[in-house]
């Protein structure tokens, strides 16, 4: 189960999972499923949803974010990119 640290969701020791996302309009409805052990809601936005942003790692060190956006009817990923924080730490 996620916890919340500094106001982001993030995972303990299970590691990576499923975040789903509901809607409440005429009962409720899913409306977006990410996977990943942390996700924040960004200030961005398009049409008229936050655009969300969610961490998967691999390591202590690697991993991929991913930004998702609304398309008008669930959040689709948009854009995903790789980090190595061991490469920007080597000399």
């Amino acid at each position: 189960m996620p916890w919340e640290i500094c106001g982001a969701m993030v995972r303990g020791a299970s590691g990576n999972g499923p975040f789903f996302v509901y809607q409440n309009s005429n009962g409720w409805h899913a409306v977006g499923e990410f996977e990943g052990n942390g996700h924040s809601v960004l200030k961005s936005k398009t049409k008229d949803y936050h655009d969300i942003r969610t961490n998967y790692h691999l390591s202590y060190a690697e991993g991929t974010e991913t930004i998702y956006q609304w398309t008008g009817e669930a959040y689709k990923p948009k854009m995903a990119e790789w980090y190595d924080h061991r490469e920007s730490n080597s000399q």
